[in-house]
């Protein structure tokens, strides 16, 4: 799954080029525990999505990203996507902007 959704992630971008900011709407419903949908995603498939993400807004948008939350049905396993998501959007930047995991 990787790597057709690299490809076709980079492929989009190549022909979107964005170049204000990318949007990001961030459903976790994929999520294993969630019980609407079959993907079997983990918070570190989001880590993973949410890199790719940030190098393609690094690449076309002056890594300028917006995220807003959208959908996860299991309480437990939105919260530890999120953070995870959150997390990876944080990395690279200024120290102060690092989420604190507790």
């Amino acid at each position: 799954l990787r790597p057709l959704a690299s490809s076709a992630a980079l492929t989009f971008a190549r022909l979107c080029a964005p170049s204000e900011l990318i949007i990001v709407s961030a459903g976790f419903d994929a999520h294993a525990d969630d019980p609407l949908a079959y993907l079997e995603l983990h918070e570190n498939d989001y880590v993973w999505i949410t890199e790719r993400i940030r190098g393609i807004a690094d690449k076309y948008a002056e890594g300028r990203i917006v995220s807003a939350l959208e959908g996860g049905y299991n309480l437990a396993a939105l919260g530890r996507s999120a953070v995870a998501h959150v997390g990876a959007l944080a990395k690279g930047g200024h120290p102060d902007t690092q989420p604190r995991l507790s």
